[in-house]
């Protein structure tokens, strides 16, 4: 038996509904830390921001908003 593991980063920003369905993800890479994911997601385009005095992460759409 094997397990894959998978693991998404969630955009913090806000759509028309008030939160955003985008994600970056990657599948069965077991020893991929969530540092690592940010990692490969700001490659992509993410960005990390602080609001109201915490990290956020958010996707290349929302990156661009703020």
């Amino acid at each position: 038996m094997t397990i894959a593991v998978y693991r998404r980063l969630w955009c913090n920003g806000e759509d028309d509904e008030g939160r955003c369905g985008n994600w970056h993800g990657t599948a069965e890479f077991n020893g991929e830390t969530a540092a690592e994911l940010r990692r490969t997601a700001r490659l992509d385009g993410w960005v990390r921001r602080h609001r109201n005095g915490r990290l956020i992460d958010l996707c290349p759409e929302h990156a661009a908003q703020s």
